[in-house]
């Protein structure tokens, strides 16, 4: 079931990408388009290119290209005390994600002409000894540098239908993913978030 009934499925357009590395198969992807944080657009500092958003359903993170996640590593540090060297895969914090859910705001990825959203509560996740960004920076090379990697945090609160016939992806999110905050909306169409 779906947020919004019928309504909450969107069809989204796809292409299939074939990354550069060896071994790579073929990939579900929409357009790429932009990326925010909270109502920040970030798209101003990667040009004004579309890219690949390839959805992963083995990837348990989101990645996303290095322009992209140094704009959103300056957010974090604005707020937090940010290691982002003890571990390789992850930048971190030494406080509980419950203490950081309040001082750092939503990331949104804007494809196929919608902004998808993760609240931090969703790509926050709380190790035994600090709390874990979800979201990392793509350190794939050549052309597959400037890609969304779009993983679990994600598409785990969405219901998502692959017409193969029509090479598309339709998506919406999960009606028992409702109260995780995760938000689907048109650009500039961002719903009123209540506070706490």
């Amino acid at each position: 079931m779906v947020v919004g009934g019928s309504k909450g499925l969107v069809d989204y357009p796809t292409y299939a990408y074939l990354p550069e590395y060896v071994g790579a198969q073929k990939n579900w992807a929409l357009e790429g388009q932009s990326m925010f944080y909270g109502e920040k657009e970030l798209k101003s500092i990667i040009d004004n290119t579309t890219f690949p958003a390839i959805i992963d359903t083995g990837s348990s993170t989101l990645a996303v290209p290095s322009k992209f996640f140094a704009a959103i590593q300056k957010e974090w540090e604005a707020v937090v005390k940010l290691d982002c060297r003890t571990n390789d895969e992850f930048c971190q914090v030494n406080e509980p994600c419950d203490k950081i859910d309040e001082k750092v705001k939503g990331i949104g990825f804007q494809m196929g002409g919608q902004v998808f959203e993760v609240p931090p509560s969703v790509y926050l996740n709380q190790a035994a000894d600090a709390c874990q960004f979800g979201i990392f920076k793509n350190n794939l090379g050549g052309e597959s540098v400037n890609l969304f990697i779009i993983g679990e945090p994600l598409l785990k609160h969405l219901y998502t239908v692959y017409d193969f016939e029509h090479s598309a992806i339709k998506l919406g999110v999960n009606a028992d993913s409702a109260a995780s905050g995760v938000m689907i909306y048109p650009p500039n169409e961002r719903p009123v978030v209540r506070t706490r």
